[in-house]
């Protein structure tokens, strides 16, 4: 396995990014899950399903069968895991929509990042790039209680997709170039 490192110019300390918020000029680009959503969206959405013996027997089901035939089809087994996982929960149980609706405003003020969700709304006037790999119909009701500065407070979009807060300065023409 491969590790990974920042470049030595890349500060991750929790003050220094909090200041780039309040002070810096440009867009911001923020992640949902670990950083304005202090926790995994996706984990707390599947730790809520009931019942929960047949939610576990479901992620195991779906875990084998990644790992044995992904390999074959060159899929990833990490992101197609959760794909699945995320999927054939929503479709399996669906009262976990209405509970996860209701559990997420409550995960939403427990797990917010307040001191980042501050900065953000202070400058009402700058680019805000919220990004995830995540599902938009599990972060969008976790990001709600935090009104305009939040992901998924207009409409769901798919995953994986970019919200922004605020319209791009130069909008590119659609079209062939």
């Amino acid at each position: 396995m491969t590790q990974h490192s920042l470049p030595e110019h890349v500060n991750t300390d929790k003050e220094t990014a909090l200041r780039a918020v309040r002070h810096g000029q440009g867009p911001l680009v923020l992640d949902f899950d670990y950083t304005l959503y202090c926790g995994n969206s996706t984990e707390d959405y599947l730790g809520q399903l009931r019942p929960a013996w047949l939610a576990y027997a479901m992620l195991a089901t779906v875990t084998f069968f990644v790992r044995v035939f992904g390999p074959f089809f060159g899929l990833s087994i990490p992101v197609w895991r959760d794909y699945l996982w995320v999927r054939v929960a929503w479709f399996l149980f669906p009262w976990s929509r209405r509970t996860w609706a209701r559990q997420a405003r409550e995960l939403a003020e427990k797990k917010g990042n307040a001191a980042l969700l501050a900065a953000v709304r202070q400058d009402a006037s700058r680019r805000i790039v919220i990004i995830s790999f995540g599902f938009a119909h599990i972060q969008g009701p976790c990001s709600r209680p935090w009104g305009s500065a939040a992901p998924g407070s207009s409409r769901p979009r798919p995953a994986g997709t970019a919200k922004t807060c605020a319209p791009p300065p130069n909008p590119r023409p659609s079209g062939p170039a």
